[in-house]
């Protein structure tokens, strides 16, 4: 084969690749979202039971980390002081 028909060859290689790392990338950004969609609806259900929900609660309870670090530093309440936590 020519040298062109390789260069070819070699820059759809890597063009089907980047394309195929990019469409997992945006599955793996849809998942997540869907789990932070549902954590939220679950936030939603707790808050309109006014704390009545305690299984609402444990949901939440149970995947705040996830979501959490799905979220990165929004998720991640950076403002919050700890009671007491500014006495000496």
């Amino acid at each position: 084969m020519s040298p062109r028909l390789w260069g070819l060859v070699a820059l759809a290689t890597i063009l089907v690749i980047g394309f195929g790392r990019i469409w997992a990338a945006l599955l793996r950004l849809g998942r997540e979202r869907e789990e932070v969609d549902g954590f939220m609806q679950v936030f939603a259900r707790y808050r309109d039971s006014r704390g009545e929900d305690l299984e609402a609660y444990g949901r939440l309870i149970e995947r705040s980390f996830r979501v959490q670090e799905l979220l990165g530093h929004v998720g991640i309440m950076a403002e919050f002081f700890a009671p007491f936590r500014a006495y000496p």
